[in-house]
């Protein structure tokens, strides 16, 4: 009985799965047409869509566009919008030209970000994080970036710029021997402004990590550091920066 129980269960989460995935797929397949953009026009690694965490009827949709293709070279244009999932209409939107470039640091994912980043009374931003790995093993490389959206009008406004949110690099013999670093950020929003937006609070670990040989053995030694610095509003450029003491 148990097990039968659980089987219908299952099914019941399966199906539901199912079903929101291909309301998803329909949702976008109406913005691609909306947009004037076939299926084949993209890449469908980094065409996403998320939900709205402020409006069940609404949803955020990412869509990457190659622009030009080499080996081990992709340049992207993208889109970024929020769109009523129910009729497809587009309600905010930002389009970047050559956005993206995945080169021999290559884009790995891109993911919607929907944390509470309230950047001012009443607003919350879309974070995009994109992140990019190295391909070199004696020399890794990774790192991941964070931009922030705010819708205002009909349109989407991008006011964080690439911030770095998490950064591992080293070299080493393959073997053993050599020394990492890996670095892991943090926002958290302040209740003080400037130019009417709230100040963010980077908070930084960071691990550096020295390998050696000793008798025969692969010893690690860790030393660990925190940072911290604060993103103010720039109203020239109209993107967060570091603040100036």
């Amino acid at each position: 009985m148990y097990n039968t129980c659980a089987r219908i269960v299952l099914l019941i989460i399966a199906c539901s799965i199912e079903g929101v995935v291909l309301a998803q797929e329909n949702v976008v397949a109406r913005i691609l047409n909306k947009l004037s953009l076939k299926a084949e026009d993209t890449d469908p690694r980094f065409t996403l869509i998320k939900e709205s965490p402020l409006d069940k009827n609404t949803s955020i949709v990412f869509i990457a566009l190659p622009l030009q293709k080499e080996e081990m070279y992709i340049v992207y244009n993208t889109y970024l919008l929020i769109v009523n999932t129910n009729t497809g209409e587009i309600l905010y939107e930002i389009f970047e030209k050559e956005a993206i470039t995945s080169d021999a640091i290559q884009l790995a994912n891109i993911k919607i970000d929907t944390a509470p980043y309230w950047v001012a009374d009443g607003t919350r931003a879309i974070g995009i994080r994109e992140s990019y790995e190295g391909q070199s093993r004696p020399n890794p490389f990774g790192h991941e970036v964070l931009s922030l959206y705010i819708p205002q009008k009909n349109k989407l406004i991008k006011i964080a710029d690439d911030l770095v949110m998490y950064e591992m690099n080293g070299e080493w013999d393959t073997n053993c021997e050599g020394t990492f670093s890996k670095s892991q950020s943090i926002l958290i929003m302040l209740a003080e402004k400037t130019n009417g937006f709230k100040n963010i609070k980077v908070n930084t670990a960071t691990t550096e990590t020295e390998n050696m040989m000793e008798n025969g053995e692969c010893i690690s030694k860790d030393t660990e550091s925190k940072s911290t610095y604060i993103l103010a509003f720039d109203a020239q450029t109209k993107l967060y920066t570091a603040a100036r003491h």
